[in-house]
């Protein structure tokens, strides 16, 4: 199971709104992030766009799971880690991170998006964004959960989210 089917199974399980970074972003900014791309052109600018998009989302008052990345590809092909204060100012009760086996994410991205990412990239792009999600957690005081996407542990994150 992937990131966002994993996630709309957890939102709607748990009465949560579900947002997308990507999609956040590209509400405040037009065509930041290409349909045939995962590089980004700025990642500073995208990142106050998801916050001020993420502002005006919490008016709801409905608790939200946001689906999103800790780090992203630049333009020059680089995996490049988002800055803590982003996460200071999203000021996320807790992280859960996916993993995946990298020939998966390969066949995925191959699939939905038409890209083509070498197995190494991929992996070392998964250990670095595990790697970043912990340092946020650990600097907010937060929980990370590393869990595997096949769905498994789908039933105990939502009894930690939603214990009623």
């Amino acid at each position: 199971m992937g990131k966002t089917s994993f996630c709309n199974k957890l939102a709607s399980s748990i009465d949560a709104n579900l947002l997308t970074a990507s999609e956040l972003i590209k509400e405040r900014r037009s065509a930041t992030i290409s349909i045939h791309s995962k590089q980004v052109e700025s990642i500073d600018q995208n990142q106050e766009a998801l916050l001020l998009a993420l502002d005006e989302k919490r008016k709801s008052n409905k608790m939200i799971l946001l689906d999103g990345h800790f780090t992203l590809l630049t333009k020059d092909n680089k995996i490049e880690p988002i800055d803590i204060e982003v996460f200071k100012r999203i000021n996320p009760q807790f992280i859960l991170v996916l993993q995946e086996k990298p020939e998966i994410i390969q066949a995925r991205l191959k699939q939905r998006d038409r890209l083509s990412f070498d197995l190494n990239t991929i992996d070392q792009h998964q250990k670095l964004e595990i790697l970043q999600a912990k340092l946020i957690a650990n600097s907010l005081n937060i929980s990370c959960i590393n869990i595997s996407s096949d769905g498994n542990e789908l039933d105990n994150i939502k009894k930690i989210l939603a214990p009623n």
